[in-house]
């Protein structure tokens, strides 16, 4: 980004700008692959809402949103938790289809950005009924036991959204399925 706005120089806002319009007119193009990382940068970097949350209302990969939900989320606050609590709460969305400890690591990136933006009474609810969705999963009950107000003394330690970047096939570890 640095060397982005170096060489527009003065014209920074206005190529910075032209970019937006373009990313916004041409969404598919944008975002082809799931992801444009550099786009990503610039609407964070810019503090560019508006623009963020257009991004995401056309970009269908939910890494898009986590990556960019405190940025978005103020734009409509009930949109955007209504959107988040669909996502959650399906239980044959792709954050459920397997039991393993990229996944729960996912959803638990979730429910800790949600409480980050929302607070913690929203982290609770999701996360409480994500548990009562899937009784047989021990380690997502583990893992979500912060978020439901419940303590046990074999609880792991909370998932942060930066071990959700490791919940990108990285991680070998798997529980058993369902």
């Amino acid at each position: 980004m640095q060397r982005l706005r170096q060489v527009s120089g003065e014209h920074w806002q206005e190529d910075r700008d032209a970019i937006v319009d373009f990313a916004s007119r041409h969404s598919l193009e944008i975002s082809y692959g799931g992801r444009n990382p550099a786009y990503e940068r610039l609407l964070r970097e810019e503090h560019l809402a508006q623009a963020a949350a257009t991004y995401c209302r056309h970009n269908a990969n939910p890494r898009v949103l986590l990556n960019l939900f405190d940025l978005v989320a103020p734009t409509d606050p009930e949109r955007w938790k209504d959107r988040v609590r669909t996502m959650l709460l399906q239980p044959d969305s792709e954050f459920y289809r397997v039991n393993d400890d990229a996944s729960v690591r996912y959803v638990v990136a979730w429910v800790s950005r949600i409480e980050t933006v929302f607070g913690e009474e929203m982290a609770h609810e999701l996360a409480t009924q994500i548990v009562c969705m899937f009784p047989q999963r021990e380690w997502l009950h583990t893992r979500l036991l912060p978020y439901c107000g419940i303590t046990e003394s074999r609880q792991e330690p909370e998932t942060t959204v930066e071990d959700a970047d490791d919940a990108d096939g990285e991680n070998e570890e798997s529980n058993e399925q369902e």
